[in-house]
């Protein structure tokens, strides 16, 4: 019997000569007696025709495919290990995953249904739910409206989306920001600068908890500069413009921001630490040069990624596919390097 087309059960009862429900009892462990003798020939036949069961018809039937749908643009060192955080607790409990991600983003016309559409088709592919993180914190309900349908378990990673109510796995934001001002504050820093993103949730949380425990320190100043708004690099230009108002303690909402504000103070004649201190936050593992030696936060992006997997094989395998969302932030590392000292007298 030649082996290149798929072996089924029915190629396996046929050789032995008997029923193709004994096979499937025997190979699939659901019960039933039988003699030794016989477990040991079906398992030697499968053995030796290659037999793999159909995982796909097995979960239809089942109800369950064993697969997620995750939508994650795969870029930079934290992502990747958020990736890999999922892949692996997934793997661990018998589920692979469906990666996908918005890449119309790094085009040059941009199609804000993407993503939308993007998630029609993992649920079209009938994955037992998405883990999602996404480049639009705004998204129309629309969007959602065929996940809620189907009763899919929808996972948020990363990006807590305001008006959708849905299990979320993220940072600390508010400790990131607490943080970072009482390391700067304990270097002696007075007068401080955030570096923002208007379009990201994450931003507008590490802004207010960094603003807010400055403020409660006499002799402090605050600044924030929206790095989406088009006179962004003006306007750091101004900021760093005047010795004598010069910020010198500076946050900013990721790494990539950090090399942009350490790129136009360079320009300016100015470095860190020597002028200022200054903390990224995402541990990117940049090769550029201004991100040499920079003071970030590690987000622990690979736990991330694992509780966000343990949220969904929870809702997967459970009864009640909806409920109260799961909230789930997790502290991150300050790490110390290079980019901040304390303030020169």
């Amino acid at each position: 019997m030649t082996t290149s087309r798929r072996t089924t059960l029915k190629h396996i009862a046929h050789e032995l000569g008997i029923t193709t429900t004994t096979v499937s009892c025997i190979l699939n462990d659901t019960g039933g007696k039988y003699a030794e003798e016989t477990r040991k020939k079906v398992l030697d036949t499968a053995k030796r025709l290659r037999y793999r069961p159909n995982a796909l018809a097995s979960g239809i039937r089942g109800g369950k495919i064993h697969v997620a749908g995750v939508m994650i643009q795969n870029r930079g060192h934290f992502s990747t290990e958020i990736i890999n955080g999922i892949h692996d607790k997934l793997l661990e409990n018998q589920t692979i995953m469906f990666l996908t991600w918005n890449s119309a983003k790094h085009t040059k016309s941009w199609d804000e249904t993407a993503e939308q559409r993007t998630i029609h088709h993992l649920i079209d592919r009938r994955v037992d739910g998405i883990i999602l993180s996404t480049s639009n914190e705004n998204f129309d309900h629309c969007y959602f409206e065929e996940i809620w349908e189907r009763n899919v378990p929808l996972i948020l990673v990363d990006r807590q989306i305001p008006s959708i109510s849905a299990d979320f796995i993220g940072t600390d934001n508010q400790v990131l920001g607490a943080l970072a001002a009482k390391h700067l504050l304990d270097l002696g820093h007075k007068r401080f600068l955030f570096c923002s993103n208007s379009h990201v949730g994450n931003a507008v949380q590490r802004e207010e908890a960094f603003a807010g425990v400055l403020s409660s320190q006499p002799g402090t100043t605050f600044r924030s500069i929206d790095f989406m708004a088009t006179d962004c690099s003006d306007q750091l230009r101004d900021a760093f413009g005047s010795a004598a108002t010069r910020p010198t303690g500076v946050l900013c909402i990721n790494d990539w921001t950090a090399i942009e504000v350490r790129r136009v103070a360079a320009a300016m004649g100015l470095e860190a630490p020597r002028d200022f201190s200054i903390i990224g936050s995402g541990d990117q593992h940049f090769t550029d040069p201004f991100a040499q030696n920079l003071t970030t936060f590690d987000q622990k992006p690979y736990w991330i990624g694992q509780c966000a997997a343990q949220c969904y094989l929870s809702r997967v395998h459970s009864q009640r596919k909806k409920g109260d969302p799961q909230i789930i932030t997790i502290k991150p590392e300050l790490l110390l390097r290079g980019s901040t000292a304390p303030l020169s007298p």
